[in-house]
């Protein structure tokens, strides 16, 4: 009998997260549009943006999981919202094994080619795919069991990568804002060699400016990701 109340209490808590990453997406859905990408300011900063945002996050963190402090709760020497914080800059560390990754042309009718191609390197996955793949260490499908086995053990270490994968999807999704990681844009820029994306040019540029913008609180209809809605499962 123990046994079936401790599990229907960890299924709760699961599905009361799933809610909490699902707020922090939708939020940072808005964020996202009003920056570059790069990953030592840019990244950071949106999704530190899109966690301090939502003021639900607290409320789950606090009933669902027990950290007191919500997002200011320290775990493996950060915050929490540091760690998802730092998950926007790690993702692209190192930049040219990660970095090929984060690309998805939405027109492509298979989505085994949907990634970047650059040749003679030939295709690399899909942002769609590398953001659920077991080969990613901070991918939402390895989240997942870092956060199964926080619940379990109570480890900080856990906890920390459960957040830190959190951000790592969030760089994904912030990622697929930007014109040049929805086509086979590879947009390089290496010595002379100049083929640098200019809007993440300008963006990084007016970063103090966008900073300094205020945002309307939007909402996310629910529905946009019903089965219904989806092309692909």
């Amino acid at each position: 009998m123990w046994e079936l109340i401790e599990k229907m209490g960890m299924t709760m808590r699961i599905s009361t997260f799933k809610l909490m990453v699902l707020s922090i997406f939708c939020t940072f859905l808005f964020y996202n549009d009003g920056r570059a990408y790069d990953n030592t300011t840019t990244h950071r900063y949106i999704n530190e943006k899109a966690v301090k945002g939502i003021s639900t996050i607290d409320t789950v963190l606090q009933s669902a999981i027990g950290f007191d402090k919500g997002i200011y709760e320290i775990i493996n020497e950060k915050r929490i919202w540091e760690w998802i914080r730092e998950g926007g800059y790690e993702e692209d560390v190192p930049e040219y094994t990660r970095c090929p990754k984060h690309f998805h042309d939405p027109l492509s009718t298979n989505w085994d080619i949907a990634g970047l191609s650059i040749p003679p390197l030939g295709y690399f996955p899909s942002m769609i795919y590398w953001a659920q793949s077991s080969d990613n260490d901070y991918s939402w499908l390895i989240s997942r069991d870092y956060y199964y086995q926080a619940l379990l053990t109570g480890s900080e270490e856990q906890y920390a990568k459960t957040f830190r994968s959190i951000g790592q999807v969030m760089h994904l999704v912030s990622d697929a804002a930007v014109p040049a990681h929805v086509r086979n844009d590879a947009h390089l820029k290496k010595g002379f060699y100049d083929d640098s994306d200019p809007y993440e040019n300008w963006v990084k540029k007016e970063s103090l400016k966008i900073e300094a913008m205020e945002y309307d609180v939007v909402t996310i209809d629910r529905a946009i990701g019903s089965s219904q809605n989806s092309g692909h499962t």
